[in-house]
């Protein structure tokens, strides 16, 4: 809950410095899943927040794991990313949220986001 509320605070302050766009790589929805994988549960308020989600940003880009995994030091297993995945498409998919997936290499994903984002208007 801490995390979830600590990092709506920041993309709140970050927003008010943004010039036109602002890219968010995570929410609380992705803090709603990595709480029920870590703790096997999750609090009602982690939840609450998480459902702000559905109405905070304009757009939801998913990006494709066709991007070879790299272990750094702070991500998780290969595994875990394609059961991320899974669970990211399930859950905007069951909430209705409208998404672009993004894939192939970083400049064609940057190129999608780019047409999308200049589009008349978001995704319905």
């Amino acid at each position: 809950v801490t995390i979830a509320r600590e990092h709506m605070a920041i993309e709140d302050q970050r927003l008010m410095e943004a010039r036109d766009v602002l890219f968010i790589d995570t929410n609380a929805l992705t803090t709603l899943f990595y709480s029920y994988y870590y703790n096997g549960a999750a609090r009602r308020a982690l939840h609450e927040i998480a459902e702000t989600c559905l109405e905070r940003y304009d757009y939801s880009f998913v990006c494709d794991a066709d991007i070879p995994f790299e272990q750094d030091g702070w991500r998780d297993t290969a595994e875990l990313r394609t059961k991320s995945q899974r669970m990211v498409l399930m859950d905007l998919n069951a909430r209705r949220v409208a998404y672009v997936t993004v894939s192939g290499s970083i400049e064609a994903r940057a190129a999608k986001v780019t047409r999308a984002i200049a589009a008349p208007s978001p995704p319905a």
